[in-house]
């Protein structure tokens, strides 16, 4: 065999070493979408003589933009039940996505407000309603969706169902699937739930009445709005009474009683700095007694709700 001799390969099979192998197109991954988000505290209490619901009213959204919202939907009951025509409203607030929010919602009040129930029917008829309109939301909305748009889980709602109707208050809430009734006591939802909760757990429901409970709702939702980001701007709060009628705390009232709240905290940090000074300085009066009169004083001269108005059996705003 000379140099001038051509000597006729075969084609290596494979990927030439000249070209760059060739990849796979990527699947596109889906991306959360840009919508609203309630990083809510909501607080609910019941008790045989009262219905308080409240909660703050800012949204956030993605990039940092914080941006007010009413986060408590309103619906209206009118029924004949025992010959008697009687009146009641629906209260339901939330935490999580906006619109997952405000989707459940309507269908919520809707479905009640189109229900057919009486005074003894009344607390199983709504309770079903809300426990089909949840688990029908997870099973086939939420769900199949969640891992690929919200595998945190920011967007998962949890709800504050209240509904007064005729001489009956019901208060119920949802984590996940789930519906709880709430017999007597608090209930929270939402990013300030622990701050909240540590107020509202250690009251006493027997021996406080409804101006105790919008105090108590109010120092709650303060409490969360001063420690958690995502709570904050103007606190609501709703009080349902018998007959259909709901009253609206006023605004300014709020703003006052959250002022009062402050001077009760520096009333705290200085208890807590007079029990953990040196011995060496012997006994340190902070006044507490006096002062804790004096904001007591304040707390009960404000008054949350105008004047009721059981004609209309409507909603009186403050604000």
């Amino acid at each position: 065999m000379t140099g001038q001799d051509v000597i006729a390969c075969k084609p290596v099979p494979g990927p030439s070493p000249f070209r760059p192998v060739p990849r796979p197109h990527p699947v596109p991954r889906p991306r959360p979408i840009s919508k609203g988000r309630m990083m809510t505290i909501a607080v609910g209490m019941i008790s045989p003589g009262f219905l308080i619901v409240g909660a703050d009213s800012e949204e956030s959204w993605s990039g940092g933009l914080k941006t007010p919202a009413r986060k408590v939907s309103v619906g209206i009951l009118s029924r004949i039940s025992g010959g008697q025509l009687r009146r009641g409203r629906i209260l339901v607030t939330g935490a999580g996505g906006s619109n997952y929010l405000q989707h459940l919602k309507t269908r919520i009040i809707e479905r009640i407000e189109r229900s057919r129930f009486g005074a003894r029917t009344f607390q199983a008829t709504v309770e079903n309603i809300i426990a089909e309109e949840v688990m029908t939301f997870f099973l086939t909305e939420y769900a199949p969706l969640a891992p690929q748009l919200d595998p945190q889980g920011y967007e998962e709602p949890q709800l504050l169902v209240a509904v007064q109707f005729g001489d009956r208050r019901e208060l119920w809430q949802t984590y996940k699937g789930t519906v709880t009734r709430v017999l007597g006591g608090h209930a929270v939802v939402g990013a300030g739930q622990i701050h909240a909760s540590a107020i509202l757990d250690p009251t006493t429901m027997i021996s406080i009445n409804e101006h105790a409970a919008t105090v108590a709702t109010c120092y709650a939702i303060f409490a969360a709005k001063e420690k958690v980001s995502g709570c904050g701007k103007e606190t609501r709060v709703f009080a349902l009474r018998r007959g259909g009628e709901m009253l609206a705390a006023d605004s300014k009232a709020i703003r006052e009683a959250e002022d009062v709240f402050r001077e009760y905290e520096v009333l705290q940090n200085d208890n807590l700095n007079a029990l953990l000074a040196s011995p060496k300085r012997g006994y340190v009066s902070t006044n507490a007694d006096a002062r804790q009169s004096e904001i007591r004083a304040k707390l009960n001269a404000i008054e949350f709700y105008p004047p009721a108005q059981p004609k209309r059996g409507g909603i009186s705003y403050g604000d």
